[in-house]
């Protein structure tokens, strides 16, 4: 007669190895300490390229605001720098005022790194939506491409990435 057995490899010894040596844990906590330190500089640059191209559509969308308003309302709106009236700093915001002074809407910059430069403070569109002027900010961010709005005399409102 035949007697059927388990081969010996196949049963579990008691001494059988339930969890990690701590040598096994060290080793894997070094590797996804080296992969953090490589990623999280990456990192950055990315989240600095987001909040710079965020704050870029914010002040495109503020400029487009204020000429289709004045086509809509058939006189001057105004887009401005700064938050407490015109003549501010593109960096801390922009506003878009009517012609009666009132604030149409507005937008803060809360990133400190963000750098803005204009050759205009403030630009005035008429009731046929242009200009009083062409404007040109520069946006950037150290280490990060700048990028432009501009307003045309035309009146159309863009923005490019610059090269460096």
């Amino acid at each position: 007669m035949f007697t059927v057995t388990k081969p010996p490899e196949l049963t579990r010894s008691p001494r059988a190895q339930q969890g990690f040596t701590l040598f096994e844990l060290v080793i894997a906590m070094t590797i996804v300490v080296i992969l953090v330190t490589i990623a999280v500089p990456g990192m950055r640059q990315v989240i600095d390229s987001n909040r710079l191209t965020a704050y870029t559509n914010s002040m495109l969308s503020g400029a487009h605001l204020a000429r289709s308003e004045a086509i809509k309302r058939n006189e001057p709106v105004a887009f401005c720098a700064g938050l407490d009236g015109c003549g501010g700093d593109w960096e801390k915001g922009w506003t878009v005022r009517d012609a009666d002074g009132s604030v149409v809407a507005s937008a803060s910059n809360k990133y400190s790194k963000l750098k803005a430069s204009g050759d205009k403070t403030t630009v005035s569109f008429d009731g046929e939506g242009l200009p009083d002027g062409s404007l040109k900010l520069d946006l950037s961010v150290e280490g990060i491409k700048t990028r432009s709005l501009k307003i045309s005399i035309a009146g159309s409102v863009y923005s490019e990435k610059d090269d460096q």
